[in-house]
């Protein structure tokens, strides 16, 4: 059974994962690493994720190439 986070901790654990990423990453596999360490986001992944954007924690943009968002976390340095 996948445990609910609490907004802040599901932050924390999605930054982690986009910062560890070289690349950008779709919704789908964000959600499937959120979930292979058995939590959930507190809401669906992309709205969350979308929350996320909108606060300027993270960035992401719809993707053609990928028929969906892709996300990632902007590195010092890079703009």
């Amino acid at each position: 059974m996948l445990r609910k986070l609490k907004e802040k901790d599901a932050r924390e654990l999605i930054i982690s994962i986009l910062s560890k990423s070289i690349a950008p990453l779709t919704t789908r596999v964000v959600e499937e690493m959120v979930q292979g360490e058995g939590k959930q986001c507190p809401d669906s992944a992309v709205r969350f994720l979308a929350k996320m954007r909108y606060k300027g924690l993270i960035k992401g943009k719809l993707s053609r190439e990928h028929k969906g968002w892709i996300w990632w976390v902007e590195k010092k340095g890079e703009k």
